[in-house]
């Protein structure tokens, strides 16, 4: 799997590739675990709430560990419009907060999930 990262304009300042099929590589483990059971280990389904949306929506995620979180919301430029959480250190279970986006415009974002570096994202309709 590739990762692009993006710089807050939306402009990509790097990428890599992870090995989500095999073994990992040195110095590169994230649990012990080979494959998908890797992200599975980390965190359990993203949702959002209600999807599409109108103004407020509550995003959600479960920790199968304690980790350490960030959560974002960003268009389709690839540009973050809100942070919810930012190097949070969160404890194992389920975790829920509510987004304000009656200031945002209406339009496809995404609602991007970081956990302990592994990342997660979600489509999220916003229609005014």
């Amino acid at each position: 799997m590739d990762i692009i990262y993006y710089d807050d304009d939306g402009q990509e300042i790097g990428s890599e590739s992870v090995d989500i099929t095999g073994e990992d590589p040195p110095g590169r483990a994230l649990s012990g675990l080979h494959g998908m059971d890797k992200i599975a280990a980390v965190m359990g389904a993203l949702t959002a709430s209600p999807n599409p949306t109108s103004g407020v929506c509550d995003p959600g995620f479960t920790l199968q560990t304690a980790s350490v979180v960030d959560l974002d919301l960003v268009d389709a430029r690839g540009i973050t419009v809100a942070t919810v959480l930012h190097g949070e250190h969160l404890a194992a279970g389920e975790h829920h907060r509510t987004l304000d986006l009656t200031s945002i415009s209406s339009g496809i974002y995404m609602v991007a999930l970081r956990v302990n570096g592994v990342p997660s994202v979600l489509r999220l309709e916003l229609t005014k």
